[in-house]
């Protein structure tokens, strides 16, 4: 992360990323005839079981993400794909402003070898 946090372009690449895996989402669930909860429901249990097995680095952060992602959206219940269209739009702007919201703090811990200037250990499974 950049010392003075992240920028509007890091958030749109986040907010793009997340646009674009929820509106496959959107066409998997037509051509399987599902509506878009149960499609939601799916998914995160996908997620779910692929967090408990093995899986590659990176992979967690980028399925966590994708589950609290898909988890706010269960949460409004769309009772149609347009109704998940708007509230996926309405998600997206909350999470590109906690993207920009994210600051580093203000403290001498990196000065005196505190805890934010050790590394957290890599996840592997």
């Amino acid at each position: 992360m950049p010392p003075s946090g992240f920028n509007s372009q890091q958030a749109s690449s986040i907010e793009s990323f997340l646009e674009s895996i929820s509106e496959l989402l959107i066409q998997e669930a037509q051509a399987k005839g599902i509506g878009p909860v149960e499609a939601l429901f799916s998914e995160c249990a996908n997620i779910a079981a692929i967090l408990n097995s093995d899986h590659a680095p990176y992979q967690s952060n980028v399925l966590s993400l994708t589950r609290e992602f898909y988890g706010a959206l269960v949460a409004c219940a769309p009772a149609s794909f347009d109704d998940f269209r708007r509230v996926r739009n309405s998600e997206l702007r909350t999470a590109r402003r906690a993207v920009l919201d994210v600051h580093v703090p203000e403290t001498n811990n990196a000065e005196q070898g505190g805890p934010a200037n050790r590394l957290p250990a890599p996840s592997r499974k």
